[in-house]
């Protein structure tokens, strides 16, 4: 477990997600990773939730123009370790394209690979309760985003613009990553794999029962290829 985060001015405790201390109100300005996106204290070498080392260069920041999807405030324009990505320092929230997306997805499936025991991804935090779903606009093209859920099991319902981005409210980018890398999706992948077995099972039953047995009997070459599919639109927008 990774030490609690404390305010830099009056060492109080900091709760999880605060971007200002509570006890003095000072801004709780932290080095974000350019590997999982977490946050993390301007004096950190590595990365307290991944453990990877935590880039020298400070973010280049940039003013922006478009509003945070999740609070209106206007978003900063972001570079970190050749990643470019909009920032909201009201809320925390970060809006990415999905090229960009893909390549922390990937840093997060390499990690999960190189592992050399599996280990069980930790629970997810509970999602904040709302009384009514909100449909927010994306910051390029204002339509209204599709909610969608990136990962089953994640813990999270991320906004998304098929076009555009995703906009992952504070801290959810940082849970997707270590999902992945924990294992999460390799168990979902087995798990799909096992469905779809059984799934050809239930119907070359079927067919014997029907006398239609014939096409069945060997397993579908596209069965590869279904998995893909699946696993894809449970990672990136339908």
């Amino acid at each position: 477990m990774s030490a609690p985060l404390a305010c830099a001015a009056c060492g109080a405790a900091l709760e999880s997600g605060a971007r200002v201390c509570a006890h003095c109100g000072t801004a709780a300005a932290r080095r974000r990773c350019g590997t999982c996106f977490d946050l993390n204290l301007p004096e950190d070498l590595a990365c307290r939730r991944c453990g990877a080392r935590l880039s020298e260069a400070a973010a280049d920041r940039a003013p922006g123009s478009a509003a945070c999807p999740g609070c209106g405030a206007p978003m900063g324009a972001r570079a970190l370790n050749g990643l470019s990505f909009d920032e909201c320092d009201a809320c925390g929230g970060l809006w990415l394209p999905p090229a960009v997306l893909e390549q922390v997805k990937e840093r997060a499936s390499t990690r999960a690979q190189q592992r050399p025991v599996e280990t069980v991804p930790p629970s997810p935090h509970a999602a904040a309760t709302v009384d009514h779903i909100v449909y927010r606009r994306c910051p390029s093209c204002r339509s209204l985003m599709n909610r969608s859920h990136l990962a089953p099991g994640s813990g999270f319902v991320a906004d998304v613009c098929k076009h555009h981005g995703v906009y992952f409210d504070h801290g959810e980018l940082a849970r997707l990553f270590t999902f992945i890398e924990s294992g999460g999706l390799i168990k979902a992948r087995r798990r799909e794999e096992e469905a779809l077995k059984a799934k050809v099972s239930a119907a070359r039953r079927e067919a014997l029962r029907s006398g239609t047995d014939e096409p069945l009997r060997e397993e579908p070459p596209s069965l590869v290829g279904e998995l893909a599919s699946l696993l894809g639109r449970w990672i990136a927008r339908r």
